[in-house]
């Protein structure tokens, strides 16, 4: 081996400054020897290799410790136009690991010594080099957008701005919220998934956008299983059945029965194909046995407003955006499609118990950012977003809402993949019945 990196080496040397032919002897030690060129986007373990002057090209040679923590390395002259540069650990800075670099001119060839944790052969081209941290060492150094895939005031808007004032507080960074409304949250997602891969970019999706959205969207533009990196669950929220305040039927069993006398009449109002509002009353629906007309909304702060003005006759949605429209007394909530009654609603029955014990369904919330995104980068959203949900604050204003806070266990970046794929399962397999 030490005798190919030689003759590598020396040929490169008789290069004599032309750079165009460079390329195709490191491309041969790439292929040889398992070199890596630095790439920020996959390799974060490795510093970014900046090379000045003429060179422009640069290559690493690792031991294979993939658990290495990223590399701090400071930059060094070397006396030749070509050079076998050297870098050695020599101790260890906070969690970084402090490097120093050696000229190796004099015996070029000669294999990196093992030396502590990782052992780096840096073959380089040109004059000066510097080598800075990992570019994610300092994450985040921006503020990070959030997309809401619905508009203003729904529950996704209300999750994610009361999530993301408080994970701000933990990343030292403000979160902007976007909201992207359209398809049933769908166009929101869409972008979410195209954008760069660094974890500026995030998105807040559900039960609809990761679950059910492959059996409601035929032509969607991501897959929820494959075009992201998962963060963490948010919460979850119990599904409530609701009806405009003077709707003829003051029960759930009376509203079955209106709905099922006046199907011709009566109008159900949800935020858009493939929502969660559309999906869970979808699922009604089929169980009650009627088909209503159907009017959608660019989200369910939209279709709230309609709702509220009797404009439409009934809905279903996650009882976060319901509790200060019942309150108030702007609506009627018939029934809970939980196992038990909520504490933010003590007085509305669930669907068991008036009569209807399949109907039972709950919507989650969580957050996703694009796949590739770096696993330290992720890890760190995930670790503001653990401690937002710890905190005595942020959760008290999500259970005033009647929502359910996920066990830490549930938190994980492979819990939420894991609870993506049976999600989009489940709904392909609801919605064909309800197809048939």
């Amino acid at each position: 081996m030490r005798q190919q990196i030689a003759r590598l080496t020396e040929q490169l040397l008789t290069l004599g400054g032309q750079d165009q032919s460079a390329p195709d002897v490191v491309k041969e030690l790439q292929a040889q020897f398992e070199l890596e060129f630095v790439d920020l986007q996959r390799e974060s373990r490795l510093g970014e290799v900046q090379p000045r002057g003429s060179s422009r090209y640069g290559a690493l040679l690792g031991d294979g410790d993939e658990s290495a923590k990223p590399l701090e390395i400071h930059g060094q002259s070397i006396r030749n136009p070509y050079g076998i540069l050297e870098l050695q650990c020599i101790g260890r800075a906070s969690s970084h690991m402090a490097c120093s670099a050696a000229d190796e001119s004099s015996s070029r060839g000669r294999l990196a010594m093992p030396c502590g944790r990782r052992t780096l052969l840096a073959l380089f081209f040109g004059h000066i080099i510097t080598v800075s941290p990992s570019a994610h060492a300092g994450f985040p150094e921006r503020p990070i957008t959030l997309i809401v895939p619905f508009g203003p005031g729904g529950p996704a808007d209300t999750f994610a701005r009361i999530i993301g004032e408080r994970m701000s507080q933990s990343l030292g960074q403000p979160i902007i919220i976007e909201n992207m409304a359209g398809a049933g949250g769908t166009t929101g997602i869409a972008r979410a998934a195209q954008a760069r891969p660094d974890g500026y970019t995030i998105a807040i999706g559900h039960m609809g956008t990761h679950g059910s959205a492959p059996a409601t969207h035929p032509n969607l533009k991501y897959d929820p299983i494959r075009d992201f990196a998962p963060i963490g669950l948010v919460a979850a929220a119990a599904i409530v059945v609701i009806a405009r305040k003077d709707f003829p039927a003051d029960t759930f069993q009376e509203f079955v029965a209106y709905v099922n006398a006046h199907q011709d009449k009566v109008t159900e109002a949800h935020g858009g194909v493939g929502s969660v509002s559309h999906t869970t009353c979808a699922l009604l629906q089929w169980i009650m046995r009627t088909n209503t007309a159907r009017v959608a909304y660019r989200g369910t702060g939209e279709s709230m407003k309609d709702l509220v003005a009797g404009q439409v006759d009934f809905g279903c949605d996650q009882i976060v955006n319901v509790v200060p429209q019942v309150q108030a007394g702007s609506i009627k909530a018939l029934a809970i499609a939980s196992a038990d009654r909520s504490p933010a609603l003590k007085d509305v029955p669930t669907a068991t118990e008036a009569g209807v014990p399949k109907f039972r369904v709950s919507a989650w919330q969580a957050l996703f950012a694009p796949k590739n995104t770096p696993p330290e980068v992720v890890a760190a959203l995930n670790d503001a977003l653990d401690t937002a949900l710890d905190d005595r604050h942020t959760r008290g204003r999500l259970m005033e809402l009647g929502s359910v806070i996920p066990d830490k266990a549930d938190r994980s970046p492979a819990a939420l993949q894991a609870l993506v794929q049976s999600e989009v399962a489940r709904w392909i397999f609801v919605f064909r019945g309800i197809s048939h």
